[in-house]
């Protein structure tokens, strides 16, 4: 039922429990209440929680002061503190590996395992305009900014032990709110650095074609062959073997835990062509947006049949709003 209270309108759920399955009835949540925002189902494993809206047991009902909410950036909320000072639980709760829910497979991050969150960075200067950045040093733009703390907040409620990022300015950038928010320093890694274009950084796909025949030539062999290295770059085979020796590192390092891996489009499509064991050229039909999140479980014990690594999720950008990423709104075009 939705109840109006001082300042805003609350949600008032309750949940139907099958108590010898022990997995939580689903639950659609319908509000015309005249609610800021974009409306959002989420169901996972009975708990059903709408975005941008308070969500509490009628146990648990409160009447929310209006001091609570945090202005600023469209959609943020700065759940730390809304978290302290209503003792609400935050949308993201349901999927954060420090509080699973009831099932009866038990936990769900063996010491087998690293879980890993890959970001893309946010929004860089040479971005827009889809120009070939590599290992040239942009910074954010204002929207990516924005993108970076909409990442820090939704991370907010998951259990990380660490936030690895590519050393170059758009990565920390995007890095540094996620690891504050977590009470955490970022550690460059410059194994996560984007793949060096070489002469053909700052250009868009149009203008190398056109540059010369050699470059023309040079590039369609570079998205046919990993092995192929623009003209003083480097291979995507190059780049799939140094992000893939990184996360072996880390798995050793930080087996049974959850890190971010702050990088770019070469090495997040690197690691997840070796995790669904396919051909590196075929990330060439993979698209990741900016700021967008990438989620791989790897080690052999992440399911029961034993894979090596399972991929998750692939360029969520929900944080951001459904509609916000550029493919809604045009194609991409080089």
């Amino acid at each position: 039922m939705v109840r109006r209270v001082p300042h805003h309108w609350v949600l008032v759920a309750e949940t139907a429990w099958d108590r010898q399955a022990s997995v939580g009835s689903p639950l659609v949540f319908e509000a015309i209440c005249g609610m800021i925002g974009c409306l959002e189902d989420a169901i996972f494993r009975g708990r059903g929680v709408l975005r941008d809206m308070t969500v509490v047991s009628p146990r648990a009902m409160f009447w929310a002061k209006a001091k609570h909410w945090v202005s600023g950036m469209p959609g943020l909320r700065d759940a730390h503190t809304l978290a302290k000072a209503t003792g609400r639980q935050h949308v993201y709760d349901s999927l954060t590996l420090s509080h699973p829910p009831v099932s009866r497979r038990g936990p769900s991050m063996p010491a087998a395992f690293i879980r890993l969150f890959l970001v893309r960075h946010a929004e860089a200067l040479a971005n827009p305009d889809l120009r070939s950045l590599g290992s040239r040093d942009d910074p954010l733009t204002a929207r990516g900014q924005w993108q970076a703390l909409q990442l820090a907040h939704a991370f907010t409620p998951l259990d990380l032990v660490a936030v690895y990022t590519s050393p170059l300015t758009r990565a920390v950038a995007t890095a540094r709110p996620m690891a504050e928010a977590h009470g955490l320093s970022i550690i460059p890694e410059p194994r996560l650095v984007e793949a060096a274009m070489g002469t053909w950084e700052g250009l868009r796909r149009a203008e190398i074609l056109a540059r010369s025949a050699d470059d023309a030539a040079r590039h369609h062999q570079w998205e046919a062959d990993p092995t192929c290295a623009p003209p003083d770059g480097e291979s995507l085979a190059a780049v799939q073997a140094r992000v893939v020796a990184c996360v072996r590192d880390l798995a050793e390092r930080h087996a049974g835990a959850a890190v971010v891996l702050v990088s770019h489009v070469g090495p997040i499509k690197a690691l997840v062509c070796m995790a669904m064991d396919v051909p590196l050229m075929t990330g060439q039909r993979l698209f990741l947006d900016n700021a967008t999140v990438s989620v791989i479980d790897w080690g052999a014990h992440a399911v029961p049949w034993e894979a090596p690594a399972i991929v998750r999720l692939v360029n969520a950008h929900h944080h951001l709003g459904w509609t916000a990423a550029p493919w809604m709104h045009r194609a991409e075009t080089g």
